[in-house]
């Protein structure tokens, strides 16, 4: 019983080894699974099949890795959480990536995306980042995509200028931020993408910023400086589990984009590094920002929407915004600032379960006079806060200005703004709330505070002017603007009840074979070899280059080129896709022979792989070029459609010998993955009931499946062993044949 996985080493020791979920065995119509013996001689004999087929050509050619049936250990995967699991995968070292730290993978992180881009509509796809240190320029992503970061793989970005181009400016800003004109483009970059997801398992992306704040500091810069990550006008977008440190200035930024998912990121900047805010959803809607943790030299989170003039035409509000479970340390900055570019509007903004330690301001409203747009309906509870400036800012004078060109009558709206249960020590001063003259902002509802003040407190602990609301339960006493309640008249601050729809999102397991991905790093290091592997059956060392010019022509037809991490139906795509008949004087002789003999050989490897219920099959819908000479042709061509045919129907049906138990036992152990994830204790006697009866299926389907498989996995194997033979001994023939050639020259 053989199956595939996609990625392969043809070394015998030290082989990395997969198992994927439940074993993908092959169906046959004459399969009877009532004169099998039993499944622990099936195992050891399976064992022996791997040991003894690991070795052959045959399978090395292909860079296929027969699979070990036994149980797979804990490290053979890794699981990381998803909006969408991606059906096809590769390794940024298939496509040449070095992680040494000092080779420059621009190219090989760009040739690897767009190739993996082709499988968009058909499962989306995976980039792994393997263990390493992967210097880079700026990349573009594609939409159904991932890129996953390994624990200990750092993306370091290059510190050379020309890795950087220039963009143009955003259209809700009108020029750059550092400095009139373009932008240098972000480090991870994407536009009009849909479902893309940035992920890891807690990889690190290093900006290497020091360079880029000193030519900030000494005035050095004529573009604005790049950030880490940047997508913009792009839909259904996860960045989670991830280390961002040294970001030149910006470290996340989502801008015109919507369903945004942020989870599980730690940022770190030097807390005296220029404009390193964390996270900075603008012109966004519906985001969840959770479980951050970020120490910057700006804002930690920085809501946005347009500056001035540029954001007032060009409309785009950021709204629908849950922030939770963040951690903030900011000595200089806020905790979570809204504006100052809020020209196309903030609103409904929920924040809850916030921790802001040694930090300038809790929460903070940035705006002034020619700013237009509004800030409303904002939410924070649950806060706690240590060491603080001020727990609570607002600012209507902030001043900074795109140009000479904003409208100064263009007033913001401030309105309805509402934080309670909130607990705060070593304050300096309790709140600075400071409105706009003639534009005061209101609505300000405070309640349930207990704010302690620091040994060498501001004397005057509320400040406060052109501001209007109520207040209740607030230690220290607010201002007057803000009159407390009286005890029959307590006011609890609003916060929404219903949920915004990406609270809503489902979160799935996604899997992956860790063996697999790794395998391509193994065999490189090890053998110092490229990742991609050609076979070519006429083109040998040692042959002289006008012996090898003179046989390309025979033997194109031969030449196999494969990937290591393809499975094993895009092999023989690729394959069959390289087999072109001979044309003129080659018609007849050897070539003619040997390309007869990889027709028959890729039908007979197309065959056994149709036979297999894998994951993937793209690759076996290809026609085979099988030449018209022969008087069997014809019923060749036939039975490929017929056996595809079968397959189809069988496949969908989900009944075809083993196959049902598959599909059985595959929704089985779904259902139980499903309450190892929700279990509760204790259980309900109907669930538990229903549990113990799909043991028991399960237990039943597992006796068929080793009662079933002996004889089927005997046949295929003589099959590979016949196919090993023959293929061996033509190219034992053909390097002979080469040799001799070479020598004639």
């Amino acid at each position: 019983m053989l199956w595939y996985t996609t990625s392969l080493s043809s070394k015998k020791t030290n082989r990395p080894t997969s198992f994927t979920r439940w074993p993908k065995l092959f169906y046959a119509a004459e399969f009877n699974p009532a004169s099998c013996k039993g499944c622990k001689a099936l195992v050891s004999v399976c064992n022996e099949a791997r040991e003894d087929l690991q070795q052959w050509s045959f399978v090395q050619a292909l860079n296929l890795r027969v699979t070990d049936t036994r149980p797979a250990r804990a490290l053979d995967y890794f699981e990381y959480s998803a909006m969408n699991c991606r059906a096809h995968s590769a390794s940024i070292t298939d496509f040449g990536g070095v992680g040494d730290g000092t080779t420059v993978n621009t190219k090989a992180f760009q040739a690897a995306i767009d190739s993996l881009s082709q499988f968009g509509s058909d499962g989306g796809s995976m980039l792994f980042v393997p263990p390493g240190k992967w210097l880079t320029g700026s990349f573009n992503l594609t939409s159904h995509f991932t890129l996953y970061l390994h624990r200990d793989a750092v993306l370091l970005a290059s510190l050379d200028i020309d890795e950087w181009p220039v963009i143009d400016p955003l259209p809700s800003y009108g020029r750059g931020r550092d400095a009139p004109g373009g932008r240098y483009i972000s480090l991870i970059f994407g536009t009009n993408l849909t479902d893309v997801i940035i992920t890891g398992n807690n990889g690190t992306i290093d900006g290497q910023g020091a360079l880029w704040w000193q030519m900030f500091h000494g005035g050095k810069l004529n573009q604005t400086r790049p950030y880490l990550i940047e997508l913009m006008y792009s839909d259904n977008v996860q960045i989670s589990n991830l280390t961002l440190v040294n970001s030149p200035s910006w470290n996340i930024h989502p801008v015109y984009s919507s369903n945004i998912l942020i989870q599980g990121i730690t940022i770190n900047a030097p807390v005296n590094s220029p404009n390193t805010d964390g996270i900075n959803p603008d012109s966004c809607t519906n985001t969840r920002i959770e479980d951050c943790y970020i120490v910057s030299g700006d804002d930690c989170i920085a809501v946005k929407s347009g500056w001035d003039e540029y954001g007032i035409s060009f409309a785009m509000p950021t709204k629908q915004l849950f922030i939770r479970r963040l951690t903030c340390i900011s000595p200089t900055s806020a905790v979570i600032a809204l504006g100052s570019e809020m020209s196309g509007g903030i609103e409904d903004v929920r924040a809850e379960s916030i921790l802001a330690i040694n930090s300038e301001s809790g929460v903070r409203i940035k705006t002034a006079a020619g700013r237009g747009g509004y800030v409303r309906d904002i939410y924070v509870r649950d806060m706690t806060m240590h060491t603080m400036k001020w727990a609570f800012w607002m600012t209507g004078n902030y001043g900074s200005h795109p140009d000479d060109k904003y409208d100064p009558n263009a007033l913001p709206m401030v309105r309805n703004i509402n934080y309670r249960d909130v607990v705060a020590d070593n304050v300096s001063m309790a709140a600075r709330l400071e409105g706009i003259a003639g534009d005061p902002f209101t609505e300000i509802c405070l309640s349930n505070m207990t704010i302690g003040l620091a040994a060498k407190a501001k004397k005057v602990q509320w400040n406060c002017t052109d501001v209007a609301g109520v207040s209740s339960e607030v230690t220290p006493k607010p201002c007057n603007q803000l009159p407390q309640q009286g005890a029959d008249e307590v006011t609890e601050c609003e916060f929404p009840d219903e949920r915004l729809p990406m609270e809503n999102v489902v979160i799935r397991r996604a899997r992956k074979s860790l063996a697999s991905l790794l395998a391509s790093v193994v065999v490189d290091e090890k053998e110092g070899k490229s990742t991609e592997r050609s076979w070519s059956f006429g083109r040998r060392d040692g042959v002289s280059t006008a012996a090898k010019d003179r046989h390309l022509s025979n033997f194109r037809s031969l030449s196999w080129s494969v990937s290591k991490n393809w499975s094993a139906a895009k092999q023989i795509q690729a394959i069959s896709n390289n087999l072109y008949p001979p044309r003129g004087g080659e018609s007849t002789g050897l070539a003619m022979t040997v390309y007869i003999m990889s027709v028959v050989l890729s039908f007979v490897m197309w065959t056994l792989v149709a036979a297999i219920p894998c994951q993937e099959r793209s690759g076996l819908g290809t026609h085979i070029p099988v030449p018209k000479q022969p008087g069997w042709a014809q019923t060749m061509c036939g039975l490929q459609e017929k056996i595809a045919e079968e397959w189809k129907k069988k496949e969908k049906k989900g009944s075809a010998g083993l196959m049902e138990e598959i599909v059985r036992a595959e929704k089985l152990s779904q259902s139980l993955m499903d309450l190892l994830a929700n279990f509760q204790f204790p259980m309900e006697s109907e669930r538990e009931a229903e549990i113990a009866a799909q043991v028991v299926a399960l237990a039943e389907i597992c006796r068929r499946m080793e009662e079933g498989l002996g004889p089927l996995q005997q046949q295929i194997r003589e099959v590979f062993h016949r196919i090993v033979r023959s293929r061996t001994e033509v190219l034992d023939m053909l390097d002979q044949a080469a040799k001799a050639s070479g020598q004639n020259v």
